[in-house]
């Protein structure tokens, strides 16, 4: 029995050792983490911004706007650093280029901002009562009474001329003239200035726009105003009167005026003229002058209201001459009434 358990056993290890060593179990790694996929979120870009433009990114027309619609913020009581916010947002730039601005069109004379308040001054330290001072009731100081803020109020005086002539046969010139004074206590500004001409029956004979200058006349100015025209099959001594029409409003604007001087009247080669020079005094150059000469009487009476236009753009200090004139030939026999002349002149844009 013993020998044939034996027996068995190495027949065993007989058949193991054939079949070779037992396999090694195979060692599988671990997978890995599945983790769906989500469509990422796209984050927003900034909107670029346009940079700030600064005062020197302003033309001075531009800048003078800018200018006058600070001083009207001002004026409506906005302090000054809301009123800087508050135009800076307006045309998209900064508080610094605004008060650049305002720096500039008050040394400029553009045309002064509102009066920044007087500060009130502190009072001085109480001086301590001596204890056996006798206590006296303070002395109450009287105000002061407001001064009434004058309320703003047009007043313009014209006098108006109109003289009428023949020609050739059957045709009749006429000519106009108004002298308009600002009277009131703000600047007013000038437009659509129309002649009227009736005949003696009250009947409209014509229509004639006006050529004036300057548009804004500042308190206690004047301005000066002329329109003519020719009237076919129409004897003069038909002409019956001239009536003046204008709108105007109050302004802000200041005009540019220039200098006249050297006046000479006379008969030239289109009936009466005058000569003289235009200075340009101003602070700027002018490109569109007008010239205005005023006739008088030796009565202070408006005879006619004659103009020139220099063709020329004038440098600061720079100086030409004119030739104010009619078109039309104005009659040369006014010479004999005419006792004083006043020429104006200005550029009509500024």
């Amino acid at each position: 029995m013993v020998v044939k358990k034996l027996a068995l056993l190495s027949l065993l290890g007989l058949v193991l050792t054939a079949c070779g060593p037992a396999p090694t179990p195979e060692v599988v790694e671990g997978l890995p983490t599945f983790t769906p996929y989500t469509t990422p979120t796209p984050v927003p870009s900034a909107t670029p911004t346009a940079p700030a433009l600064t005062r020197a990114d302003y033309v001075e027309p531009v800048r003078k706007q800018i200018f006058h619609d600070l001083v009207a913020v001002q004026r409506l009581g906005v302090v000054d650093e809301d009123a800087y916010n508050e135009v800076a947002k307006q045309w998209y730039t900064t508080v610094d280029a605004i008060k650049a601005i305002a720096v500039e069109g008050t040394e400029k004379g553009w045309l002064r901002p509102a009066a920044t308040p007087t500060p009130i001054p502190i009072p001085p330290t109480a001086t301590p009562i001596s204890p056996t001072a006798t206590l006296m009731p303070p002395t109450a100081t009287p105000k002061p009474a407001a001064t009434p803020t004058p309320v703003a109020r047009p007043a313009l005086e014209a006098k108006q001329t109109w003289r009428a002539w023949t020609d050739a046969p059957g045709t009749t010139c006429v000519h106009g003239g108004v002298e308009i004074q600002n009277v009131g206590n703000r600047a007013i500004e000038l437009s659509d200035v129309t002649f009227t001409l009736y005949d003696t029956n009250g009947m409209v004979l014509d229509a004639i726009p006006a050529t004036v200058t300057p548009w804004v006349i500042e308190q206690g100015g004047k301005a000066y105003a002329s329109g003519e025209t020719t009237l076919e099959h129409i004897e003069p001594d038909r002409v019956g009167r001239l009536k003046v029409n204008f709108n105007h409003r109050f302004t802000d604007r200041q005009p540019q005026p220039l200098t006249v001087k050297g006046l000479s009247g006379g008969e030239g080669h289109l009936g009466y003229e005058v000569t003289g020079e235009v200075m340009n005094t101003s602070g700027e150059s002018a490109s569109s002058i007008l010239v205005a000469v005023a006739l008088y009487d030796g009565q202070n009476k408006l005879l006619a209201v004659l103009l020139a236009r220099p063709q020329v753009t004038l440098a600061r200090g720079d100086q030409v001459g004119f030739r104010a004139m009619s078109p039309l030939g104005f009659p040369s026999e006014v010479e004999e009434q005419v006792q004083r002349l006043v020429g104006v002149a200005y550029n009509l844009e500024w």
